[in-house]
């Protein structure tokens, strides 16, 4: 049978009656371009030595995981569970090489505490001058700051949607977007609820420009490049945009979701 006439349902059913490796060759081949496409946007935010074939290796293990793991049950396309399962294996991956320089994370944590600290005290989202001057030094050293935390934001929000599991989940608290909804309990669909308006009541927080580089990026999944063209500016800066947002993200998030958790 044509495997491009095969639809999912039929496919997947098949494939978990009879374990047939044929069958589980033919997945891999039909959604092998979802690795790529995963591994080619989290290159964007690594340093240029990371090479993105390894990122694709790294995230075939993730499809293999998620062909193994996905159920019909589930009610989501396939492609949309096994991103999280490639996602969450090349970042596991990433998390182990430990590739970041001290500098860069000790920058960051920097970044994020001077941030929250500003925002406290102005009750507003921070401009530039604002928190270079807090943090003592030049707009232009602040900027470069900022392109070297580049380097670190893996996670981005992401942190707090990928769905691991066993020993690849490092934080037992994170959001399980795809969980079975007749056994989440209500504890759980409440916590997820809670995080969803969180994010969307702190993407209002950004300036209309972030908001719209996080909301492209992340949302609609265009590429830097695609952005900086319908945003007429330069990749570096929508990059530089990019960065800032998720810092005031993070910064905000990690706070409140700790206490949604304590709560």
């Amino acid at each position: 049978m044509n495997e491009n006439i095969i639809d999912q349902k039929e496919l997947f059913t098949a494939y978990k009656e009879t374990r047939d490796p044929l069958l589980k060759e033919k997945i891999i081949r039909r959604y092998a371009p979802l690795v790529k496409f995963v591994a080619m946007r989290l290159a964007m935010n690594l340093p240029p030595s990371v090479d993105v074939n390894d990122l694709i290796s790294y995230g075939i293990f993730g499809l293999l995981d998620a062909i193994e793991k996905f159920s019909l049950e589930f009610n989501v396309k396939f492609e949309t569970y096994a991103k999280k399962r490639i996602r969450g294996s090349i970042l596991d991956a990433i998390r182990k090489l430990d590739w970041a320089p001290r500098l860069v994370r000790s920058r960051t944590r920097q970044l994020e505490k001077t941030i929250t600290a500003l925002e406290m005290k102005l009750g507003r989202p921070p401009k530039e001058e604002e928190i270079a001057k807090e943090m003592g030094i030049a707009v232009e050293e602040f900027q470069e700051y900022v392109n070297d935390t580049r380097k670190s934001l893996i996670l981005s929000l992401e942190e707090f949607s990928y769905e691991g599991d066993g020993e690849s989940q490092s934080n037992s608290d994170r959001l399980k977007f795809f969980v079975d909804s007749q056994n989440a309990g209500p504890e759980e669909e409440a916590f997820r609820r809670d995080i969803k308006r969180l994010i969307l009541a702190e993407l209002e927080k950004l300036t209309p420009q972030e908001k719209l580089v996080v909301s492209l990026y992340y949302f609609k999944e265009l590429t830097l490049k695609e952005i900086a063209k319908i945003m007429n500016l330069s990749e570096g800066r929508i990059s530089q945009m990019h960065t800032q947002a998720i810092l005031k993200l993070r910064s905000r998030l990690t706070g409140n979701k700790k206490d949604l958790l304590e709560g």
